[in-house]
């Protein structure tokens, strides 16, 4: 248990040393921080549009407080050429909603849900299947397979490979989440300097999920996506190979099927998520919430245990 622990805590520096944890974290956080300045743009656009169509009621005679009193009907038709046109017929409530809705997704209440489901589903199967990759290679990459196969079974390294990659995990989604809240926090309260946030409808979204089940499910779903990348490494020996599967997978392949693991994905976030913020994700085919748990344990062991029987069978000097 000890040298298992040693192993694991000797990877874990490597992953520091060679700076791959480093990055990882530092690209991931950039990204979110990209995204929630972008929302917060967004948001004060929305504002600058709404006040735009507010004049222009004032402007042309039309009652403001009925206008904003009643509903805004949103009809879209698709064209012949697959564009759709949205047509609203009470701009001023569509553009006042439009307004309420950013100010509520992005308010700090509910910031830490925008970013568990914009980087969970969205960058988390490209960012930790790449990372997986990066830790089941650089021994390949940098010739030191057969100096720890002398000092330790491969299994062993493998599993503490495995081990670290959860720590490692860990680490970078309590830095880069922790870094994104406060920088969001500062980003939000600058955003609404110029908007009147009292006269807006903030209870527009109300959210009964758990974010402590959210937040878990994010963890796990980002150390599946790494055990991915690391076994799919493990098969092939090549860091090439792998990457490509992912990619192409996530961005180029449809869902085929309710079995399929986007599918699958899909049934569990849309029971863990609300996704009524600026990302959404794909309906999924209806299965159980019950199958599609086992199904994502069931896979994540598997691939746990085919990197540990290969690493067992392979041959660590040819």
């Amino acid at each position: 248990m000890m040298k298992i622990l040693f192993n694991v805590i000797n990877e874990i520096k490597y992953q520091f040393y060679s700076k791959i944890l480093i990055v990882i974290t530092a690209f991931i956080t950039l990204i979110m921080v990209f995204n929630i300045y972008s929302n917060m743009n967004n948001m004060k656009n929305s504002y600058a549009q709404y006040q735009r169509s507010k004049d222009f009621y004032i402007q042309s005679g039309q009652d403001v407080k009925a206008a904003l009193s009643s509903e805004a009907k949103v009809e879209e038709t698709e064209n012949p050429n697959g564009t759709t046109v949205v047509q609203v017929d009470n701009v001023l409530k569509y553009d006042y909603d439009n307004v309420s809705r950013m100010i509520s997704v992005n308010n700090p209440k509910y910031l830490i849900w925008q970013i568990l489901e914009f980087s969970t589903f969205l960058i988390f199967p490209f960012i930790f299947g790449i990372y997986g990759v990066l830790i089941a290679n650089y021994d390949l990459k940098f010739k030191t397979i057969k100096v720890k196969a002398v000092r330790e079974e491969w299994y062993k390294v493998t599993l503490a490979k495995i081990l670290s990659m959860i720590l490692g995990i860990l680490i970078t989604l309590i830095i880069s989440y922790s870094i994104c809240i406060f920088a969001g926090s500062l980003m939000y309260k600058n955003a609404i300097k110029n908007i009147p946030i009292s006269e807006f409808n903030m209870t527009i979204f109300s959210n009964s999920k758990n974010i402590f089940s959210a937040a878990t499910l994010s963890g796990f779903l980002a150390l599946l996506f790494a055990l991915i990348g690391f076994t799919l490494t493990t098969i092939f020996k090549s860091s090439v190979i792998p990457i490509i599967i992912i990619v192409v997978y996530n961005m180029f392949i449809p869902s085929l099927g309710k079995y399929d693991l986007k599918n699958i994905i899909s049934v569990i976030g849309h029971k863990y998520y609300s996704f009524k913020g600026t990302f959404k994700l794909l309906k999924p085919i209806e299965v159980s919430v019950g199958a599609s748990v086992f199904y994502i344990i069931f896979i994540t062991f598997g691939f746990v245990a085919t990197s540990l029987i290969l690493a067992k069978k392979q041959s660590k000097f040819i």
